[in-house]
């Protein structure tokens, strides 16, 4: 186990779609997780210490997700920390994946499962707070993206799926990859919130939505404070070189109000990402859509 030139097109709102499923209560999520064309059952229960996940596939059978020995946690059970999951077959053998993102005593954790035949075993485990896939739904092999952003600083951890084992391989990312960038000072943007005279930083597209950012506008305008929790992406279209043209993001963020420091929530931001080219032939992605949940 591992622990460790401008495109014209219409902008759309897919910045709500979410890929990952929040867990706020218990809850069956449904999805063919076997590949067989039917309906399984993902159910996640949350009691007021822990979280607990068992697969009910189609034919009758069961399975727990028991984590492995090096985190033997799902997570803390914390209203203003949810338990985000995901299903993805990033190994591409037909069988889903299920991507886990939650905490332990104040730290963000990471599980992926992989299904062996017999049982689903935790694979992967780690501490970062970004978890992102990349290539998933074109010709190119996936990848599953293992970050970390703390105070403006980013660390990345890359991996492929081969003879479904997660290999680690090493790669030289730009600055601007995927945008993170971008995502790392939106993190910053946030918590220095409350800001009442906010002003737009440049890589917000100028021809976003007023109604988003009306959203964000609110937000720093609120007396809360927020602290960043952990984020997920996952590329949406390609150019005809292969660089992804659009990037979903969802950053969840512990929201704390400067009156009460007992009154606590979780808010999500939904961005959209787009890439546009610059005159010397660079390009740099800017934020197109926003949503908050």
């Amino acid at each position: 186990m591992l622990c460790a030139s401008i495109v014209l097109f219409k902008y759309s709102n897919s910045s709500s779609t979410a890929f990952f499923t929040s867990i706020e209560d218990s809850k069956s999520i449904q999805d063919d997780l076997n590949g067989d064309g039917k309906k399984d059952i993902l159910y996640v229960k949350k009691d007021d210490k822990n979280y607990y996940i068992q697969v009910n596939l189609h034919d009758g059978t069961s399975y727990a997700l028991d984590p492995g020995s090096n985190f033997p946690t799902l997570g803390d059970s914390l209203d203003y920390w949810p338990m985000k999951v995901s299903t993805l077959d990033v190994s591409r053998n037909n069988i889903k994946e299920i991507f886990l993102q939650s905490s332990f005593h104040g730290k963000p954790i990471q599980h992926i499962f992989l299904w062996n035949e017999k049982k689903y075993d935790d694979i992967f485990c780690s501490n970062n707070n970004i978890l992102g896939f990349v290539d998933s739904k074109n010709n190119k092999t996936p990848r599953v993206i293992s970050a970390n952003i703390y105070n403006g600083e980013i660390s990345y951890n890359s991996y492929i799926f081969v003879k479904d084992k997660l290999k680690q391989f090493n790669y030289n990312y730009p600055a601007n990859y995927m945008g993170m960038d971008i995502i790392s000072n939106f993190i910053s943007l946030v918590q220095s919130f409350p800001n009442e005279s906010l002003t737009l930083p440049p890589y917000f597209y100028h021809n976003i939505s007023g109604s988003d950012l009306n959203l964000l506008y609110g937000t720093a305008n609120n007396s809360m404070s927020y602290s960043f929790e952990d984020g997920s992406f996952k590329d949406l279209s390609w150019d005809s070189n292969g660089v992804p043209h659009e990037v979903k993001w969802s950053l969840n963020f512990k929201s704390t109000s400067l009156s009460d420091s007992k009154a606590v929530k979780a808010i999500t931001f939904d961005l959209l990402l787009t890439k546009f080219t610059n005159s010397d032939g660079t390009f740099t992605y800017k934020i197109t859509s926003l949503n908050l949940r």
